[in-house]
C-alpha cells in the first residue's frame, strides 16, 4: 500500500503536516475531507510537490509585535483600574447622638419593664420599684428609629417580644411611634 505525505488545515486554521497509508491518491484525500481537514497538498512519499501544491510556511509574527500587544493590554486594565479606584465613595452619615427616656407606672405583679428598638436592633430591661419604671437610653446611630415596644413581665413569665411593627398590642404590650425630636415618652397603661 503506498504512503503519502499531505498537508491540511484544521478548522481553527492550523497547518498540520504528517503521513498516511491508502490504497490510491483518490482514497487518501477523501479520508483526510472525512475528518474535516482542507487538504492543501497530498503527494506520494518520494513524489515532489507540484507547483500548486508547494505550501509555502506561514511565518510567527515576530516576538516583538506580541510583546508590544501584551503590554498595551497590560496598560489598559492598569488605567482602568486607576479609574476605579478614584471613584468617589458614597458618603456615611456620622452617627448621630440618641437619647430617648421611657417611663411611667404598670400595674399588677409585674416585676421588670422590656423596651426593644427592633430598627437598631437594642434591647434593655429595667426592673420596677414601686409599680414605677425609668429607662434611659443613650446611643449613637445612623438612623434614629420610628418605633419602639413596651413590655412588663413577671419573674417567672418572660415573653421574647416581637422583631416586627405589625404584632399585637396587648394589655401588657405596647407599640410606640417615636416622633422627631420628642426625647420622652411616659407609658402608663402597661398591665400584667
Amino acid at each position: 500500500m503506498p504512503r503519502y505525505r499531505f498537508a491540511v488545515k484544521d478548522e481553527w486554521g492550523r497547518r498540520k503536516t504528517g503521513k498516511m497509508d491508502a490504497p490510491d491518491l483518490e482514497d487518501a484525500r477523501k479520508r483526510l475531507l472525512q475528518g474535516g481537514f482542507e487538504v492543501l497538498s497530498l503527494a506520494e512519499e518520494g513524489q515532489p510537490l507540484s507547483d500548486e501544491e508547494a505550501v509555502v510556511p506561514r511565518k510567527a509574527p515576530p516576538k516583538s509585535l506580541v510583546y508590544v500587544g501584551v503590554s498595551l493590554l497590560v496598560l489598559a486594565g492598569m488605567v482602568a483600574l486607576a479609574g476605579w479606584m478614584r471613584r468617589p465613595l458614597p458618603r456615611v452619615a456620622p452617627p448621630q447622638p440618641l437619647k430617648l427616656v421611657f417611663s411611667g407606672r404598670t400595674k399588677g405583679a409585674c416585676q421588670r419593664v422590656m423596651l426593644d428598638l427592633p430598627e437598631l436592633p437594642f434591647h434593655e430591661e429595667a426592673i420596677l420599684k414601686d409599680g414605677r419604671y425609668r429607662l434611659e437610653v443613650e446611643l449613637k446611630v445612623q438612623h434614629k428609629p420610628t418605633y419602639a415596644w413596651l413590655q412588663v413581665a413577671g419573674a417567672t413569665r418572660a415573653k421574647a417580644l416581637p422583631l416586627d411593627a405589625g404584632s399585637q398590642e396587648s394589655g401588657s404590650r405596647k407599640l410606640l411611634t417615636l416622633k422627631p425630636g420628642q426625647a420622652e415618652y411616659v407609658v402608663d397603661e402597661l398591665n400584667f
